[in-house]
């Protein structure tokens, strides 16, 4: 099984991407929706609450932008959320892909480098835009101001950079839909 990473700033077009390769059969898996399944599990709810207080729960659930807002801001918070969560994820990727029976897989995976996973792929595709196309989309996706829509892409842009050239394949995502799938038509020809 060939087994590609697709990582990307913020608002950069990676869930875009992996619709695009759901729909032409492949098989997808996302980080994100494995941690948000895992946000309703008990034992990561209660290691999360023991850590942050009950503040971060909307109806006995995680909220996750209220979670968000305490960890965006303050590294240290950052470090101990990822350093709970990141363990069972990868732990739950791992069980999820064994399960899987296809010949190419797509694991979404926007903390790529930030959480030690890229060791588990040898193939990596980045998703990358214009920060002003990122800002713009999370602007018009969340709601946020331009200050904030701002600093949210810089953060999530300071690792991808660093780590550009450990990826396999970079896909540019600056232009319209239409574009996207042709540089998705094109990744497909030469993976």
């Amino acid at each position: 099984m060939k087994i590609y990473a697709v990582t990307g700033t913020i608002a950069s077009g990676k869930s875009t991407v992996l619709q695009m390769l759901s729909r032409k059969g492949f098989i997808v898996l996302s980080a994100d929706k494995i941690y948000h399944k895992l946000l309703k599990e008990n034992f990561l709810k209660t290691k999360l609450v023991k850590e942050f207080s009950e503040n971060i729960l909307t109806n006995g659930e995680i909220d996750r932008k209220k979670l968000g807002n305490i960890v965006f801001y303050d590294q240290d918070k950052m470090n101990k959320l990822n350093s709970i969560t990141h363990p069972v994820i990868i732990q739950r990727m791992l069980y999820l892909l064994k399960q899987v029976n296809a010949e190419i897989v797509f694991v979404e995976v926007p903390l790529l480098f930030e959480s030690g996973m890229d060791k588990y792929f040898q193939n990596i595709l980045l998703i990358t835009a214009d920060d002003k196309i990122c800002i713009e989309r999370l602007i018009k996706r969340n709601g946020l101001s331009r200050d904030e829509a701002t600093e949210r892409v810089l953060i999530s842009k300071q690792k991808k950079e660093e780590n550009k050239e450990y990826c396999t394949y970079i896909l540019h995502n600056n232009k319209d839909i239409e574009n996207l799938k042709k540089e998705v038509d094109e990744f497909i020809k030469v993976m």
